[in-house]
């Protein structure tokens, strides 16, 4: 293991996939059900946000100072934590999401899903990979002393 310390990256951490992470479940929270399309849809919005926001840089005072803050985690018991502050988010795909939607909506009898190839080919569920007992199959193995599920 210490030798796999030296090869970490610096530069490489997951910091990045964590924050894509958290932005998912902002665009699609997990205490709502979403049909497949809406999934989709919201998984490629915060998709492009995450893209055209996470390299935001430093922001920098009206007089070209980088600016920094202070934050007061509950972990350090009172002490600090200095933090840079990073230029405000952009969302400049918003308008050609726009468009794009408003262009699938618009006109023409085919609904979203013709008009999307990912979404055309709906996956299957997973549970209709496995059969499903029957009741009494399903009790019987539950009071069955050769049960190897308990």
């Amino acid at each position: 293991m210490q030798k796999a310390i030296y090869k970490l990256s610096p530069y490489m951490q997951t910091s990045g996939i964590e924050g894509f992470h958290s932005l998912i479940n902002q665009f699609a929270p997990k205490m709502v059900a979403f049909s497949y399309e809406g999934m989709t849809c919201r998984l490629y919005l915060s998709a492009l946000h995450y893209n055209e926001n996470a390299g935001r840089v430093q922001a920098k005072s009206k007089d070209g100072k980088l600016q920094y803050g202070i934050q007061y985690p509950r972990a350090k018991s009172g002490g600090h934590t200095v933090v840079k502050v990073l230029q405000g988010e952009t969302f400049n795909y918003a308008d050609q999401v726009t468009v794009l939607a408003l262009e699938n909506c618009s006109g023409g009898d085919k609904t979203l899903r013709q008009r999307t190839p990912i979404l055309a080919k709906k996956p299957l569920p997973v549970c209709s990979k496995y059969q499903k007992p029957t009741k009494e199959d399903a009790i019987s193995n539950l009071t069955s002393r050769f049960n190897t599920n308990n």
